[in-house]
């Protein structure tokens, strides 16, 4: 029966169905990393509720840090006032050395003017969200007496905080020849404020209204998203900090986004990208974001009820070898097209033979996972059952600890020098 043109275009049509099927939904589970990692010189994708670094980027070349610098200005301010109840009176002594022509807003909006009586966390507050320099000098003059005293203290908790490639030039993090750090060093002090739910509390706020003139302030994190543009806001974003001068107008510069959210997969992520152009900075976080908790997942790589091997044992009850099992299960934040098979094992023991009695949880020795050349996890090995001592063992062990008890041990040196004392006597009327 010859098919009819009718039946061959029917044919043809499902055939393109299912390609394009095919290429609309790959049959692959993993995602190759973000063609937008070129748009940007530094990137650090990071899961922190795993613990684990899924990408970095130049994170060990120097760079500006920017508004970051804020970011340790807003350490010390925390570590300065714990509650956040500390007031500032703004003398005009103070106020005399402003000279900030980059804030956002006037000084004045913020009600930073002389005489008036400035909470601490309305200044941490316009700097955090605003990147307002004024904000910024003044929390460093108050703690640390004058900026240049603040400045050094900026760099002694840096050095602290072992971010050894970081000098900080001044608190506002304008642009100066001095100053210096790396992605490396910053994610060190990223991830300590992440840490702080005080700076959190704040840095995940789109707007906040002023407490001492109920001026409202917007966030410049444009992943939340404010009023001046929602172009960028990614619902799941949770903070952190921005250099946003993104401006329509001018999209060549250079914009760095210091980002958290929580994902659908229900874990934090920090994405740190610096070094994109304009507003590709926010496109280039948001597709990380989206990588990390599409095409990574959690593997247990250490099984707990895992056999290693048996050790032998001495003196055991009815027994000569007990067996040696990994202290718990492992986990490890992997790409998604990792499995069991791509994982291998290093083993090292600590004895190789063991004596009774002995403990359940004993350790003995470590188990490390690899993939590839990179250690993903690793625990103690321990004996896998309680042991007790062997009958024989047991009476062997009660008459060995009476022998080498103190008086028998000297009874046993005085019958010595006795029967040497009759031996050397004997041999002398031998001879005699």
């Amino acid at each position: 029966m010859m098919k009819t043109k009718q039946s061959r275009t029917v044919r043809w049509l499902c055939v393109t169905l299912v390609l394009l099927t095919l290429f609309a939904f790959p049959l692959s589970v993993s995602y190759a990393e973000p063609s937008s990692k070129d748009q940007a010189n530094h990137i650090l994708l990071y899961c922190l509720s795993t613990d684990t670094l899924l990408y970095e980027k130049n994170t060990d070349m120097p760079l500006d840090p920017g508004y970051t610098a804020q970011m340790m200005t807003a350490l010390l301010a925390l570590e300065y006032d714990p509650n956040l109840n500390k007031t500032v009176t703004l003398s005009p002594d103070l106020l005399d050395n402003w000279g900030f022509p980059l804030d956002f807003r006037s000084h004045l909006d913020y009600g930073f003017q002389k005489n008036a009586t400035i909470p601490i966390k309305d200044m941490l507050a316009v700097m955090i969200l605003e990147n307002a320099t004024s904000a910024a000098t003044l929390l460093a003059a108050t703690i640390g007496g004058s900026v240049e005293n603040f400045v050094d203290m900026m760099n002694a908790r840096a050095q602290e905080l072992g971010m050894e490639k970081t000098v900080f030039a001044n608190p506002t993090g304008v642009a100066s020849v001095s100053a210096t750090s790396t992605l490396q060093d910053l994610f060190k002090l990223t991830t300590l404020l992440y840490q702080d739910s005080r700076y959190m509390e704040i840095a995940s706020k789109r707007s906040y209204t002023l407490l001492n003139n109920n001026f409202t302030v917007y966030t410049r994190n444009y992943l939340i998203g404010n009023w001046y543009t929602t172009d960028f806001r990614y619902s799941k974003a949770t903070g952190m900090k921005t250099d946003s001068s993104f401006e329509k107008s001018n999209p060549l510069h250079t914009t760095t986004v210091i980002a958290t959210a929580t994902e659908s997969d229900d874990n934090d992520y920090l994405v740190m990208v610096m070094g994109g152009q304009g507003s590709a900075a926010y496109g280039i976080a948001t597709d990380f974001f989206h990588w990390g908790s599409t095409d990574f997942r959690s593997l247990k790589v250490i099984a707990r009820e895992k056999l290693y091997k048996h050790l032998p044992v001495d003196g055991g009850d009815r027994t000569s070898q007990v067996p040696i099992f990994p202290e718990k299960d492992m986990t490890a934040f992997l790409p998604s097209s990792i499995t069991l098979e791509d994982v291998t094992y290093k083993y090292s023991l600590t004895k190789k033979e063991l004596s009774a009695p002995l403990k359940y949880g004993t350790k003995v020795g470590e188990v490390q996972a690899f993939v590839g050349e990179k250690m993903v996890a690793s625990c103690n090995l321990i004996v896998g059952q309680n042991l007790a001592q062997g009958k024989d063992s047991q009476v062997y062990g009660v008459f060995g600890s009476i022998l080498l008890s103190p008086p028998v041990l000297i009874g046993l040196f005085i019958l010595t020098l006795y029967l040497l004392r009759k031996y050397l006597i004997y041999r002398k009327k031998k001879k005699g």
